[in-house]
């Protein structure tokens, strides 16, 4: 499985800000956090979850298909290409914008 890491095309304009998946460095490069800022960030997390969805390339026998978890809806979709991908982000960036 392997994450959607979209780029644009030149010349092209686009909302959309790529997708960083987290990188895990090394213990040995890790600053060392005290036992209280991680027992923060934890409590955080679980009771502020991300609302950014989650998108994954799979593959299948046909090819290549992503699927979309949206935390908002809690709802998952299933797109047979990037743009279409791409598309449903816009239109869900813009639906929100609206509803500020």
């Amino acid at each position: 499985m392997k994450s959607f890491n979209p780029t644009s095309p030149s010349g092209s304009r686009s909302n959309i800000v790529p997708f960083q998946p987290a990188v895990r460095a090394s213990s040995r490069n890790v600053p060392q956090t005290s036992r209280w800022t991680r027992f923060w960030e934890a409590l955080c997390n679980l009771l502020l979850p991300s609302s950014q969805p989650v998108i994954t390339e799979k593959r299948g026998s046909d090819g290549s298909y992503y699927q979309v978890y949206d935390p908002t809806t809690q709802t998952s979709k299933t797109f047979g290409s990037e743009l279409e991908t791409r598309i449903w982000l816009d239109q869900r960036f813009y639906d929100n914008s609206k509803n500020l």
